[in-house]
């Protein structure tokens, strides 16, 4: 099929020509997601982030300037606006562990002692999981591990890890909203317990 039907096809949301197109340009787009992020991972969700940009903006698909131009300048964007969210997230990290510090410096040696229990409390909350459940969450929150690396390493699936995750998520806001603990306690206990 000639690439100009193959964009008519498309633009008018048909399912064989967005696979068509899938098939067709997929491993260059990861290639240069791949390059840009250096993330297999990161990578792999950048490039399928890339396919439904492309279904849900196909209207914009010129003709005349072909797929390929555009879907690749698709890729960029996505790989930038990644970039910007990891860099965000770790002065996010950087600035709370910064906040957290200038209070411990500041603090009043009896609250000194009433954090530590806090986060010992914390830590025995997380003795409470379910065994998979909590080296799940501390593979993701502690070690910095993706949900499919938790998935690989524990020989379970990407699903179960979510699920675990979700549970955890759970129980830590309800333990958060009983008043067991404040909200910036438990942030600090998750970034500095381990």
């Amino acid at each position: 099929m000639s690439e100009v039907n193959l964009i008519y096809k498309f633009r008018a949301a048909d399912p064989d020509a967005f696979r068509e197109v899938y098939n067709r340009y997929f491993d260059e787009v990861y290639k240069l997601c791949f390059f840009f992020a250096k993330e297999e991972e990161a990578a792999k969700d950048l490039a399928h982030d890339t396919f439904v940009l492309l279904w849900q903006n196909c209207d914009l698909l010129d003709p005349d300037q072909g797929i390929k131009p555009y879907l690749l300048t698709v890729a960029r964007n996505a790989v930038h606006r990644w970039h910007k969210t990891q860099a965000r997230d770790i002065l996010f990290k950087e600035e709370l562990k910064d906040r957290f510090q200038y209070r411990q410096d500041n603090i009043r040696q009896d609250l000194v002692s009433d954090a530590s229990l806090d986060l010992a409390h914390v830590k025995s909350f997380l003795k409470t999981f379910p065994a998979k459940r909590r080296k799940v969450f501390e593979m993701v929150r502690f070690d910095d591990l993706s949900y499919s690396e938790v998935a690989e390493k524990l020989c379970i699936s990407r699903d179960a890890v979510k699920d675990h995750m979700v549970k955890a998520n759970r129980s830590l806001r309800k333990f958060r909203d009983e008043g067991e603990i404040s909200l910036e306690l438990l942030l600090a206990a998750m970034i500095f317990l381990y």
